[in-house]
């Protein structure tokens, strides 16, 4: 990537680091095939190698993401939680370097508390530049900052701040380590509901879920059924994760558990304003992780309500729940867009 092209405030911030190292995409996990951003972006080329720098003197992560054109025509922006799940990877990669030390026993980090809050929009943007630092940090526990922007216009798009637990690696049931797929991925089934504006989703609205990010083909993950209720303001939907959707071994990626979170929120939020999707924009998301999801996991429900409405926004909380367990929670708040708050 020629950094000429880098808009100038970028490139003053890159240049303010003297003693950047050059580091390897996912150097600090190891280069696995089933991590979710090599299988599904660097391997299918979504994204470039991307370019990653740390400053052992600030603790630093910087880096850029060049993602293709390819696979994003005109008009049709890089999806937010794309972003989203390559700041919890990259803020993972930090993590891992500050806490695992050489003279430590190995961990793995596990993101326990996800925030992003969106600072501006660039729907052209191809380059990213992130920069991740460090707030706190504890022997178990370290908390991030990561800001991002649109590398060629400069423009801030999200600040994002991370909480990481650090688990011993001997405290950690690996896949080898678990029963027999048909005991652990039983799954669970769907909260019953019957009302005169109770709906099943379509067999297009399963298919859209299916996708997760707007790159990848449908049915990456597989949603069973589900239902809406729009007087309530619920949905609920079954889903089943594939393979190569690692984040930590043997666990499914952070990033695609809050992605997948998010799709159902914005399509509850459409049903019950009947915003289009272009129109759903999320001012803020919180994703609190409360227990891994091990991979090719099969059932697994997500439960979303809107939490409270206001005249300009509308707050939706969704759950992903694994054998009745709560693994992952949502918050996500979203704009009215004007032409329906005018009404309200």
């Amino acid at each position: 990537m020629n950094k000429k092209i880098l808009h100038s405030n970028v490139q003053k911030h890159i240049d303010a680091f003297t003693d950047l190292i050059s580091v390897e995409f996912h150097g600090a996990w190891g280069r696995r095939k089933d991590t979710f951003p090599e299988a599904h972006m660097e391997h299918q080329n979504v994204i470039r190698t991307p370019l990653y720098w740390f400053s052992p003197s600030t603790g630093s992560y910087i880096g850029l993401w060049q993602f293709s054109d390819a696979h994003f025509t005109t008009g049709k922006a890089v999806q937010e939680m794309t972003l989203a799940t390559l700041i919890d990877d990259v803020t993972g990669e930090l993590a891992h370097r500050v806490l695992n030390t050489p003279n430590r026993p190995p961990h793995i980090n596990f993101t326990v508390n996800l925030n992003i809050r969106r600072n501006g929009e660039s729907p052209q943007a191809r380059i990213f530049y992130f920069a991740a630092t460090m707030v706190t940090v504890t022997e178990r526990k370290i908390v991030l900052e990561c800001l991002l922007f649109d590398a060629l216009s400069g423009a801030k798009l999200m600040t994002a701040r991370a909480v990481y637990v650090s688990v011993s690696v001997a405290n950690i049931p690996m896949l080898a380590d678990k029963p027999e797929p048909n005991d652990f991925n039983a799954g669970g089934q769907l909260p019953s509901l019957s009302g005169p504006a109770t709906r099943y989703l379509s067999t297009e609205e399963l298919g859209n879920l299916s996708q997760v990010m707007n790159f990848l083909p449908h049915g990456i993950i597989e949603h069973t059924y589900g239902w809406v209720d729009v007087k309530i303001g619920r949905l609920a939907v079954l889903l089943s994760f594939g393979k190569d959707m690692c984040g930590p071994p043997s666990y499914v990626h952070g990033g695609v558990l809050a992605t997948v979170l998010d799709n159902v929120a914005a399509l509850l939020f459409s049903a019950v304003t009947g915003a289009t999707s272009p129109s759903t924009i999320a001012l803020e998301r919180d994703v609190r992780y409360h227990k891994g999801m091990p991979i090719e996991s099969q059932n697994v429900v997500i439960d979303a309500a809107v939490e409270n409405t206001s005249s300009d926004q509308i707050t939706i909380v969704a759950q992903l729940l694994h054998n009745s367990q709560l693994c992952t929670t949502l918050r996500a708040i979203f704009l009215f867009p004007k032409s329906i708050s005018s009404k309200l």
